[in-house]
């Protein structure tokens, strides 16, 4: 999954032409976004209470950084690197 998110890996693929990642990628990125929150969010009552609490804490900060990835650059995940 990291492999797949990194942009070294998909200019090998594809050559050096390649500006931005492909549509696929951002897919791809984005999907392994939403299983990573959904399996929290499922485990979550599995969670000792200061885990949990720690676990709301990341998952609100990577949510700041997506509303300003979102807010400066139009695209939810702008980065995908940083958010992998």
């Amino acid at each position: 999954a990291v492999l797949a998110t990194n942009a070294a890996f998909w200019e090998f693929i594809y050559g050096p032409q390649v500006d931005q990642e492909p549509d696929g990628v951002k897919l791809y990125t984005y999907a392994l976004f939403a299983a990573s929150v959904g399996a929290l969010v499922l485990y979550a009552r599995y969670m000792e209470p200061l885990i949990k609490r720690w676990m709301w804490v990341v998952v609100a900060a990577i949510g700041g950084l997506m509303l300003e990835s979102y807010a400066n650059q139009g695209s939810w995940l702008a980065y995908p690197h940083v958010f992998s």
